[in-house]
């Protein structure tokens, strides 16, 4: 089976929105953003790689970016990285989905955006390419 580094060479990202992270490990991210990724318990051998949705977030999942192919407000709400529709997408319950797609909704304290109400502010989106999952990061900030 492809690592997910070969996956990204053969499935290069085609939605601008997301870039593939490699320079550190999911866990290692979450935790600068002061998500307790341990206590969640669900990252399975912390992958190494994760793909991020980049640019500027607004309520409803606008994205506002600076980006030479967007000249205004895009709305993004559930494409993955190679613009599929995800099979599963926050709907404001913790954990959705089944053994090859779900997702995580986190609490990450080190957000501008946070609050202690308990709203999320941050999402693990697993989706699969080729066969291997692959850990999506959607930050609302």
């Amino acid at each position: 089976m492809d690592t997910l580094a070969e996956i990204n060479l053969k499935y290069p990202i085609t939605n601008v929105m997301w870039q593939y992270m490699d320079d550190m490990t999911l866990g290692e991210y979450l935790n600068s953003l002061g998500v307790d990724y341990k206590r969640s318990g669900f990252i399975k051998g912390y992958p190494r790689s994760f793909y991020l949705r980049i640019g500027f977030y607004q309520p409803g999942y606008a994205i506002d970016t600076n980006s030479h192919l967007y000249d205004s407000l895009v709305r993004v709400r559930d494409n993955d990285p190679w613009h599929r529709k995800f099979k599963v997408f926050p709907m404001g319950i913790n954990v959705l989905g089944n053994e090859d797609y779900y997702y995580f909704a986190l609490m990450a304290t080190g957000l501008s955006n946070y609050s202690s109400s308990g709203s999320y502010n941050c999402y693990v989106i697993v989706t699969t390419v080729a066969g291997k999952k692959v850990y999506c990061v959607d930050v609302l900030n």
